[in-house]
């Protein structure tokens, strides 16, 4: 039987944490502007598939449950939580993109709001339209 000694999980993991820092390390000494956002977003992408890599290799061997940001490792001994860096790399990219991702989505909800050609105004036979209910106010009225 394998171990989890003997997979790169380990190894998997300290790339992860050398990732993190770099991460961290951007936001805090350089910010987030211009070509520092590309670089952020790239080493995000990189830890995302770096941690899920090592949470599947831990799977193979324990029980791991995904909750927001926490991950639950079970095994015979009991259960760990761990901060899952893959939802907070995920949320970061987030953050940083916050600006374009808002903008596309209005950009969306406009065009297909208006993007109908009046179909809103040619809908008729709902209750009180129609030439029906013209005539019955004609009538009582």
């Amino acid at each position: 039987m394998v171990s989890l000694a003997s997979t790169n999980v380990y190894f998997l993991q300290g790339v992860s944490a050398v990732i993190l820092l770099a991460i961290l390390a951007f936001l805090l000494l350089a910010g987030v502007r211009g070509w520092r956002r590309y670089v952020i977003t790239w080493l995000s992408l990189v830890l995302i598939i770096l941690h899920y890599s090592v949470v599947i290799t831990i799977s193979r061997y324990a029980k791991v449950t995904v909750l927001p940001l926490i991950l639950v490792e079970h095994d015979s001994y009991g259960g760990s939580l761990y901060v899952d860096y893959g939802q907070l790399a995920a949320l970061t990219i987030l953050v940083v993109w916050r600006k374009e991702i808002s903008r596309a989505i209005k950009k969306l909800v406009d065009r297909f709001s208006t993007g109908r050609d009046g179909l809103e105004g040619t809908q008729s036979g709902g209750v009180g339209e129609g030439p029906a209910e013209e005539k019955s106010e004609q009538v009582h009225g």
